[in-house]
């Protein structure tokens, strides 16, 4: 992803679905070191992937959940 961008997978609490989420320019907001439950801001796109399509979410905004 290059060194500015994290990749997440995000594991939903209401029913354990895992999404796939993406963060340009992430290491610069300081978000490579959240760990833990966190709230997102984002916005929904579809990865292609090898003719694969999938849901992911861009991230916008990233904080720990309190």
């Amino acid at each position: 992803m290059g060194e500015q961008h994290i990749r997440f997978r995000l594991r939903l609490p209401q029913n354990e679905a895992i999404v796939d989420a993406i963060a340009f320019g992430a290491v610069q907001y300081g978000w490579d070191c959240v760990q833990g439950a966190v709230r997102i801001v984002f916005r929904l796109d579809v990865n292609e992937f090898r003719g694969r399509q999938s849901l992911q979410l861009m991230i916008e905004y990233l904080e720990p959940a309190p």
